[in-house]
């Protein structure tokens, strides 16, 4: 029952998003683009330095799903050191392993509750010589070497949407509301040892005129090459660079074609919540990538992928685009650099969940 009722959820937002685009731009936000953007076909505006992307290929194909290879539901991705791509499906309760090249390396877990096993894995991280796992009905945090055997694990009573691991301390993002009659008494980042007892937490909320916890609370994270914790905010422009002690070094507003188009309409869909009344909300921040490049931000509307490499002072180093035929929601962000330029890894949801691996240049 919680698994159907969480999918259903997500479902849910996913629809509430598509939603949030069909309503359309306003003549008076259409006027103030400005010359230095594009108009495309969908609407959205475009630096005339945006680079396109081209889809190199989607995996797994409909021939691996002929013999047994896909992904049932995932919300995470990550990579190993070798490039392998780990994908925990949350609908068969296992662990996916895929190559580059998208063929099936390994898969390993089962539905159960004992060691090794899965009830719903909705998080991922890879380390050097590790992989660490997060189940959603299980509660519990667990860790396995890279080729799945199963090492040691704990219990968290408390909800965590993001994590990573930092040396020997996980960050992880709780998504839980706080006590009752302690509105703000929630941080944003928890700091735990490797066996989840919590060391510090810190972060204030945005101060943002809203009842809703999970807006607030629902961000991605990353790690940059100088261990600064990066927190992207799901439904607000903004950024923040945090120091592993907590310190807020630097916040920063975030701008893109879909970000700008989204941003007034939330705005308005927030007061109308505030009244009680359900209401679509857009996402300005899918997933978030880090490396020495930047930060890269991914952000999806139904029919485009953005793709931004940010600076740590916010300011937009390369900027990606690519314009669909249909929706493609976004829930991980592998960037990799080759001799033959970058090459970026979305882990979609749909037609279907699926991996796409997306280049620099037009089809």
């Amino acid at each position: 029952m919680i698994r159907e009722t969480f999918l259903s959820m997500s479902a849910s937002i996913l629809v509430f998003i598509g939603a949030a685009f069909v309503m359309g731009t306003p003549q008076s936000d259409m006027k103030r683009l400005g010359e230095r953007y594009i108009i495309d076909s969908s609407y959205f505006r475009t630096s005339p330095n945006a680079i396109p992307l081209h889809s190199e290929r989607i995996f797994p194909s409909i021939d691996d799903e002929k013999e047994g290879v896909y992904i049932g539901h995932a919300q995470s991705m990550s990579a190993d050191s070798a490039g392998l791509l780990y994908i925990p499906d949350d609908r068969n309760d296992e662990v996916l392993v895929f190559a580059e090249d998208g063929h099936l390396v390994r898969r390993f877990g089962r539905t159960g509750q004992g060691p090794g096993d899965f009830l719903m894995p909705i998080g991922i991280f890879c380390g050097p010589n590790f992989v660490l796992t997060r189940e959603f009905q299980n509660m519990r945090f667990q860790f396995f070497t890279l080729t799945g055997k199963y090492l040691s694990g704990f219990r968290a009573l408390k909800g965590y949407n993001p994590f990573l691991v930092a040396g020997d301390s996980i960050i992880a993002a709780p998504f839980q509301n706080p006590p009752q009659g302690k509105k703000d008494a929630s941080a944003l980042i928890e700091i735990m040892d490797l066996k989840g007892r919590i060391q510090k937490s810190f972060g204030a909320r945005l101060n943002v005129p809203t009842n809703s916890f999970q807006l607030l609370h629902w961000v991605r994270l990353a790690l940059t090459s100088e261990n600064r914790i990066v927190v992207a905010f799901c439904f607000f422009p903004i950024l923040r660079l945090y120091s592993m002690e907590g310190e807020l070094i630097r916040e920063i507003h975030t701008s893109s074609g879909i970000i700008d188009k989204t941003v007034p309409i939330n705005k308005e869909m927030i007061e109308v919540m505030n009244s009680g009344a359900q209401s679509p909300i857009g996402f300005v921040a899918n997933e978030i990538f880090a490396d020495t490049d930047g930060i890269y931000l991914a952000v999806a509307a139904p029919r485009r992928i953005e793709i931004l490499l940010l600076n740590e002072n916010g300011n937009i180093k390369e900027y990606y685009y690519r314009n669909l035929e249909s929706a493609i929601g976004c829930s991980g962000l592998i960037v990799k650099k080759t001799p033959r330029g970058k090459r970026f890894f979305i882990l979609r949801m749909y037609p279907q969940d699926c991996i796409e691996e997306l280049r620099p240049g037009r089809d």
